[in-house]
């Protein structure tokens, strides 16, 4: 035979590495990926250099054993065959002695989409409610402060139409460094002659690449949105600028939020959030005045707090009385996709037996998103158990099993060493991921997962492609077989459930496919074989004029039944917290905040020399005023300590123009990949660390403080 030759081939799929989902067109060879290129006209830089990750060394590519104590590092190669056994006879154990709740999963960020499926499947293949959720400190509060208010989510990525927007309010959103396709369109709005006000302690050339030229900035304290968001209603509401037949017909509870509201002057609203009472009046004027206009939030306004979730709640006010709610430029409700099973709607799977949703840590403490009492539909999907509770139940034994799917839980949640016992005193722990992690270290049993080029699924398309009016469903691409032996991770359930002899409806990860757009009346190969591998929906405007608001009232809810009924306050009463106080600890004078970095997606990519070289060591800003008075010069190693905690975390010095000059912010989620295990050096910078992981809790989600922390800073 004669050499033959092997043409390159190009082949179109979609990003995995943060939500957005930009187009990705991957030319391979011989198995093996020459180049990536995003053609979203942005750099994309995580999914460009995906192909480092999938041929790194140190990735997982085979099924690991534990051979010695739990964290020294001692593994055994073992089949797959042997591996599924070996979950099947340990997690059956464990449910038949103890039964199905002492048996716990999570949702995390890691490969993104998958691990959501994969934490699903698995919970209902054993049975267990108690499903952990890392969102539960990032975008449930939203989701659920916009969706009794509006009967839907209103306020995160998928909602904004930025391009068509005139006025673009962004509050403690971060889009340069987190979605930077939703920059794009920002950055576009702005060149078209769109204002941007930006709420936030950074600086808004810190957060968009749009910002520089910003209409209004709002320097908040952090942790006080909730009441600046208030005081801007107010001003909404006594000037007028209200839209008085949309409230008539559309709103229920005007009347009691105007009475609300009076406790929100603009002068208390200077004083606690610090941003001028004429600032305030001008944002609520520019926003309301300048149509269309859109809001985006994120984790800065209306998460990781104590009053996550009535933060959230006034956010949505606001925008229901000032905003374009389901127009072009504005906020749109959600249009249909045809009825596709989209990972967020895991809650078409079969319902629990009678009593087990009862045994869910936290259900009775935290209904809302713990129990059936929730009565809408769109919070099946997102009955969760209560994290603190689960932690502490694994160390007190009750809790024996963990099975975690692309989560890096010991650096992602907050008081890391609290993590890391709770994980050690497990009678089985399982982790699914792509690189052996500080919480793979603890497991008893390392399964490598396949990464998103070696894998094919739907997704819901996270950006409407630029200009283009419509929403898709997307089909994904296997552009390279799977390195090694690793598997899908919905494969993993699958075959754990043929093992443990559980009746699902598939037989394999393609059966599964086409169950998610069963009721579209599509396969997934269907899709596939379109040129442009999506299919499109058309969007509709003002739904809600045909539809009304899908709230038990059908309007928007400025006073929630939903919240009346279970107990909570039907309108946004913010609890009393350090930022509320006057003065402030003299030993911990500064608040700690944290943001992101376009180079990582949370503890994700620190193997990848390509994105560490763009961002290679932690770094914790500072405002150079407050350095001065420290004596800390710019570039030194300084440290952070918080009430509670003997431990403090280190980072270079950055200085940043125009910080809130009581605040401190940091990149999170830092550990060491580089260093020795177990911990891989995931205590040394790793803010989580000095984070409590205990009450106050916010009385809806149960999330607990990790912004808004009174904090000092030393140099030694």
């Amino acid at each position: 035979m004669g050499n033959r030759t092997i043409h390159s081939q190009k082949k179109l799929t979609f990003c995995q590495h943060c939500h957005m989902h930009c187009r990705l067109f991957v030319t391979v060879k011989d198995n093996k990926i020459q180049s990536i290129k995003n053609t979203m006209g942005i750099e994309g830089i995580k999914g460009i250099h995906a192909n480092e990750l999938i041929d790194h060394p140190d990735r997982l590519t085979s099924p690991l054993k534990r051979a010695g104590k739990g964290g020294r590092g001692q593994w055994e190669k073992i089949s797959w065959d042997a591996a599924i056994d070996m979950m099947a006879r340990r997690f059956g154990r464990i449910k038949s002695k103890y039964g199905p709740e002492a048996i716990a999963t999570i949702i995390g960020c890691g490969h993104k989409e998958m691990p959501y499926y994969a934490t699903f499947l698995f919970s209902h293949v054993i049975g267990t409610p108690n499903v952990l959720d890392i969102n539960r400190q990032c975008s449930i509060p939203t989701l659920i402060g916009s969706t009794v208010t509006f009967g839907g989510n209103l306020l995160t990525e998928l909602e904004p139409d930025f391009q068509r927007s005139r006025c673009i309010l962004l509050w403690g959103a971060n889009p340069k460094h987190t979605y930077p396709p939703l920059d794009r369109d920002i950055v576009a709005a702005r060149k078209k002659g769109a204002k941007i006000i930006v709420v936030d302690p950074r600086p808004p050339e810190n957060v968009t690449s749009g910002g520089s030229g910003q209409d209004l900035w709002l320097r908040v304290k952090p942790g006080t949105d909730g009441i600046l968001a208030l005081a801007m209603t107010r001003v909404i509401i006594d000037e007028n600028l209200y839209d008085a037949d949309f409230v008539d017909r559309w709103c229920l509870g005007f009347r009691e939020l105007k009475k609300h509201v009076r406790s929100y002057s603009l002068q208390e609203a200077e004083k606690i959030t610090t941003v001028p009472a004429t600032r305030i009046r001008e944002a609520a004027r520019v926003f309301r005045t300048t149509k269309p206009a859109c809001l985006y939030t994120r984790l800065g306004s209306s998460a990781q707090q104590i009053n996550a979730t009535q933060s959230a709640r006034a956010l949505s006010i606001f925008f229901a009385l000032a905003g374009s709610i389901d127009v072009p430029g504005g906020n749109l409700l959600a249009n249909s996709l045809g009825g596709y099973r989209h990972q967020r709607t895991m809650s078409q799977l079969p319902e629990f037996p009678p009593g087990v949703e009862e045994r869910r840590y936290g259900a009775n403490t935290y209904p809302f998103i713990g129990s059936p009492k929730g009565k809408m539909e769109f919070f099946r999907s997102l009955r969760r158990a209560h994290s603190p509770d689960c932690i502490a139940a694994m160390i007190a034994g009750k809790i024996k099993a963990f099975y975690i799917p692309g989560c890096n839980i010991v650096v992602s949640e907050s008081d890391s060493r609290q993590i890391f016992r709770a994980l050690e005193a497990l009678d089985f722990l399982v982790v699914a991921d792509l690189f052996m992690t500080p919480t793979a270290e603890l497991a008893d049993l390392v399964l490598p997962a396949a990464h998103f080029l070696e894998t094919e699924l739907p997704l819901r398309a996270y950006q409407r492609m630029g200009s283009m009016l419509n929403n898709y469903i997307l089909a994904t691409q296997k552009v390279i077989e799977p390195r090694g032996e690793c598997w899908d991770d919905r494969k993993i359930v699958f075959e754990l459930a043929k093992k443990m002899g559980v009746n699902i409806p598939w037989d394999c990860v393609e059966d599964f496919n086409d169950w998610t757009l069963e009721k579209v009346g599509v396969t997934f190969n269907e899709i596939q074989k379109k040129r442009s591998q999506q299919l499109s929906f058309p969007i509709r405007y003002k739904k809600f004029e045909q539809d009304g608001f899908k709230t038990p009232s059908g309007k928007i809810e400025l006073y929630s039944q939903t919240f009346e009924k279970l107990g909570y306050d039907p309108l946004p009463a913010l609890l009393e917290a350090f930022h509320r106080n006057p003065g402030r600890d003299d030993n911990y004078p500064l608040i700690l905040i944290q943001h992101r970095d376009v180079h990582y997606m949370h503890s994700e990519f620190r193997q990848l020399s390509s994105l560490r070289d763009g961002h290679p060591e932690p770094l914790i800003e500072i405002n150079p005023a407050t350095a001065g008075d420290l004596g800390i010069k710019e570039g030194e190693i300084i440290y952070i300590e918080t009430p509670g905690f003997r431990e403090r975390v280190s980072g270079r010095a950055s200085f940043v123009e125009r910080l809130h000059p009581i605040t401190i912010s940091c990149l999170s989620h830092w550990w060491f990949p580089e260093k020795d295990g177990p911990e891989h050096g995931c205590f040394e910078s790793n803010i989580n660390t000095i984070l409590s992981h205990g009450p106050p809790f916010d009385p809806v989600t149960g999330a607990h403080q990790t912004r808004g922390i009174p904090c000092r800073v030393v140099r030694k």
